[in-house]
């Protein structure tokens, strides 16, 4: 069975909208309606499984749409992914108030649009599994193994969205959660945790989706301001993540703001310092550079695990917690095996 599309407003957003979501498990049909009485009534009748309201083709009557559409009982559950101008502000506030479960500016970068309706698809997915009470909340049954399989899934497929910005690797991003849960069992973690742990790292730089090609791609060094901009994918990561029931999506709300952030309070965005960093984010700082250097890249070779080794003992208690690069060193035995 396909899914299915309500997108208000803008036909010329139709092949793309149809496009990013045929690439999850089926393919998409999208309804495209200006009318808006006529889209009402066609939601209504088709329950969609997620309506794109384009609040710049609406003549200023989207964000009374939205309020009925979101007032209406038959409507309620309907996810609704608003399409903003960037420059203004206060209808990006008016149009969560009226009842949009995502924001999304023009013009719409594919990658982004992708993970923000899979987020929408995949909440909505939970909730109406919930209300229907298929799960009844025994963490020991069937039911919630199958959830959190899909929603590990779910997160794999947003780290490999964010490969198509980046030079990582499908094994890189791999290899990143199984450095992560290998340190946080080491540092003794319940094994819940360190489950979620190891599906949220691969995660850490999905808001690099929303860093401009021509500062992500550029081959030589960066301008102090091309900096700026980079750093903000902490921002947009958790940004994208954040307000999830999803204890992995919170998770990942989590790594993806401060796994810049440095043990001494220097790093970015907030300057956090010390235990105030979240472990989760403390561990894959670690699991991420670890890898990073112990592996080619486009514009490096491998270090020898020594000089890794050595590198990262320097930066314990500067840029680095001491007991996630101990909990590291631990298992650097094994270390090959990652």
């Amino acid at each position: 069975m396909s899914l299915s599309i309500l997108n208000v407003g803008h036909a010329a957003d139709e092949a793309l909208l149809r496009e990013v979501v045929t690439t999850a498990d089926r393919p998409a049909t999208v309804r495209t309606l200006s009318d808006l009485k006529q889209a009402h009534v066609w939601a209504v009748a088709h329950q969609p499984d997620i309506t794109v309201v384009d609040l710049r083709r609406l003549n200023g009557h989207g964000i009374d749409f939205m309020r009925h559409f979101r007032t209406d009982l038959a409507c309620t559950e309907i996810p609704l992914l608003a399409v903003v101008d960037e420059r203004e502000r206060e209808q990006r506030g008016q149009a969560l108030l009226a009842g949009a479960n995502e924001l999304i500016t023009a013009p719409l970068d594919p990658y982004e649009c992708q993970v923000r309706i899979l987020n929408l698809l995949t909440l909505n997915a939970q909730r109406r599994l919930l209300r229907d009470g298929l799960w009844n909340g025994d963490s020991a049954g069937e039911w919630p193994q199958y959830v959190h399989a899909r929603e590990r899934e779910i997160l794999l497929r947003l780290a490999r969205a964010g490969e198509f910005r980046d030079e990582a690797t499908g094994a890189h991003i791999v290899r990143i959660g199984r450095i992560s849960r290998r340190i946080a069992e080491v540092l003794g973690l319940p094994e819940d945790e360190c489950n979620i742990i190891e599906a949220a790292a691969p995660i850490h730089d999905i808001g690099k989706i929303g860093i401009p090609d021509s500062i992500l791609r550029k081959p030589g060094p960066l301008t102090e301001a091309e900096r700026k901009v980079m750093r903000n994918h902490t921002l947009i990561g958790y940004d994208i993540l954040k307000n999830s029931t999803s204890k992995y999506l919170q998770c990942g709300a989590e790594i993806a703001l401060a796994h810049h952030e440095k043990f001494d309070g220097s790093g970015y965005p907030h300057g956090v310092r010390g235990e105030d960093i979240p472990l989760c984010a403390r561990i894959v700082a670690v699991a991420d550079v670890y890898d990073a250097l112990t592996h080619r890249r486009p514009y490096k070779l491998p270090w020898p695990k020594a000089k890794v080794i050595e590198h990262l003992e320097q930066l314990k208690g500067k840029h680095f917690d001491p007991q996630c690069v101990e909990a590291l060193f631990a298992r650097t035995q094994s270390a090959a095996n990652f």
